[in-house]
């Protein structure tokens, strides 16, 4: 089969696919990195692909980090689908969660991390979500280490006993240095 006996619906959606998935992240993180280089960058996943009679869906996950607005990110991916004559049917939108380094909760929970590992490392931000947004002045805190390899949500997801006492030990820790 050539690209030429391909019908022209398959063609845009294949040039849209690859243009949203490769260059859209890159383009709209353009001039708006006024915020902290640490907080990541733009992710795009095509989770799901479906058809409801005579329309294809495609259900997009794009994660954005604080400091871009999901309005410039809606408008921009329907710009592109408008290139290739397709059409944004629904706009969810979870923000993402932004707690400064420099709050008083982040302070307490990496001095008690650094104290009890016996380790100085910086915090981090990543791109998952957390139930920690459905309460103000809340971030999660582990279970990770940086020396575990990291299967979060991989094939064969496990974690070594060891390393989730010492996770339930922080977690203790962390409730009492919070209550205080």
């Amino acid at each position: 089969m050539t690209l030429g006996d391909v019908p022209e619906a398959i063609k845009r959606m294949s040039c849209f696919i690859q243009e949203s998935l490769m260059m859209f992240p890159r383009e709209l993180e353009k001039g708006v990195r006024s915020f902290e280089e640490d907080l990541g960058k733009i992710t795009i996943n095509l989770g799901k692909v479906y058809k409801k009679k005579e329309s294809v869906f495609y259900e997009f996950d794009i994660r954005y980090p604080y400091g871009i607005n999901a309005a410039d990110v809606i408008d921009q991916m329907g710009q592109l689908s408008g290139k290739y004559e397709m059409t944004i049917a629904d706009k969810k939108n979870n923000p993402p969660l932004y707690i400064s380094k420099d709050t008083e909760i982040v302070r307490k929970l990496m001095n008690l991390y650094c104290s009890e590992m016996g380790e100085e490392i910086a915090p981090i931000a990543i791109g998952g979500s957390t139930y920690a947004k459905s309460f103000p002045n809340m971030v999660a805190f582990g279970p990770i280490f940086p020396f575990q390899e990291n299967k979060i949500h991989q094939p064969n997801e496990s974690v070594d006993l060891k390393d989730l006492y010492r996770a339930i030990t922080l977690i203790m820790y962390a409730m009492v240095v919070l209550a205080q």
